[in-house]
């Protein structure tokens, strides 16, 4: 197995690309898209998390593009000034935060 190796200016522009984060938009997904934690007997199944949108809970373990999806069609309207990539980038951020 080859390993890779990168320099800190690729890990430095890697961090940069995957660390832009809308503040805002942020503060409004942990207000509208609340994760809540699966009861400890099940956790092993459907994972630690699941994310209410729109009234509906989704487990993030399995379903993390399909949720990163979800969110970015009912947000759209919300944020029109903010760049799709950052809003995807934004949503990513917070989904993955409970992806374990």
């Amino acid at each position: 197995m080859k390993r890779i190796i990168i320099t800190e200016s690729q890990k430095d522009e890697i961090l940069k690309k995957y660390s832009e984060a809308d503040d805002k938009l942020m503060i409004y997904l942990r207000r509208n898209f609340p994760a809540v934690e699966h009861p400890e007997h099940i956790q092993d199944i459907m994972g630690k998390y699941r994310i209410m949108i729109s009234d509906k809970s989704y487990p993030v373990i399995n379903n993390f593009g399909y949720i990163v999806k979800k969110i970015d069609s009912y947000i759209i309207h919300e944020f029109p000034d903010l760049d799709d990539k950052k809003r995807r980038q934004t949503i990513k951020k917070y989904v993955k935060h409970f992806e374990y």
